[in-house]
């Protein structure tokens, strides 16, 4: 082999080196833009979570005040609370749905993958899910509360007494 042709196999395989680094770099920063943006999510519900606390202590405290002094002006701050209260329960419950929503879906997607079938849409990550699960899963995501999230009926009881 000549010393031209020696030189374009090692260029060759140098390059083919580089294009590896490169894939494998590559798919290390999207896993970490995915974990960046799952720790965005979980801090702003971490956050909400926190800010209904604060409110339930807030009203827990205008209604020791009203006990204790009689005051109407405590009464009226409950109440003002008990408004603030509900919208942050309201804002928790989006961000808890859209959470748990992503977790699946995420979830949907790596089982697919690790069956080779592709990328999962559309309502399959609740099947994931063991059957004492899925009413929940259906309930919260699909906002059918009067069913148990696949049209079966709604039932009573503890997640292990349900499917």
């Amino acid at each position: 082999m000549t010393i031209g042709k020696k030189l374009y196999v090692n260029f060759g395989i140098i390059l083919t080196m580089v294009m590896v680094l490169f894939l494998v770099n590559w798919f290390a920063v999207q896993r970490e833009h995915a974990a960046k943006a799952a720790a965005a999510s979980s801090l702003e519900l971490a956050d909400a979570t926190n800010a209904v606390r604060f409110q339930m202590m807030q009203n827990r405290l205008y209604l020791s005040n009203y006990l204790l002094s009689g005051d109407t002006r405590e009464v009226e701050r409950m109440n003002e609370g008990l408004r603030i209260l509900n919208e942050k329960l309201e804002q928790g419950k989006v961000l808890t749905t859209s959470v748990l929503g992503q977790g699946l879906r995420a979830a949907a997607d790596r089982q697919a993958q690790r069956r080779g079938l592709g990328q999962c849409h559309g309502g399959g990550a609740a099947d994931l899910l063991p059957p004492e699960r899925r009413f929940f899963v259906g309930e919260e995501l699909h906002g059918r509360a009067g069913s148990g999230g696949r049209g079966e009926p709604k039932t009573s009881g503890s997640p292990a007494q349900v499917g």
